[in-house]
């Protein structure tokens, strides 16, 4: 299968240069941990995907924005 040893190459390739990674077994995901490299247009994503339709205080969209960078595309809070 040397199809498959090129992917699995690949992906450990793109880990080691931390642009994947893989948060479970059997999954591989995009990462973008430095939110100094969001764009506005990425941050309007990111906060529109975390909140419903419900009103909700700034504190509280800014803390569910943070938890879906951090668990969607691997945003590392840990230099905050």
């Amino acid at each position: 299968m040397p199809l498959n040893s090129a992917i699995e190459s690949t992906i450990r390739g793109l880990v080691a240069d931390d642009l994947l990674d893989r948060p479970r077994r059997g999954a591989v995901r995009a990462v973008l941990r430095d939110a100094r490299k969001y764009t506005a247009e990425v941050w309007r994503r990111v906060v529109l995907a975390s909140l419903d339709s419900a009103p909700v205080e700034r504190e509280e969209a800014i803390r569910e924005a943070a938890g879906w960078a951090a668990e969607h595309l691997g945003w590392s809070t840990s230099g905050l």
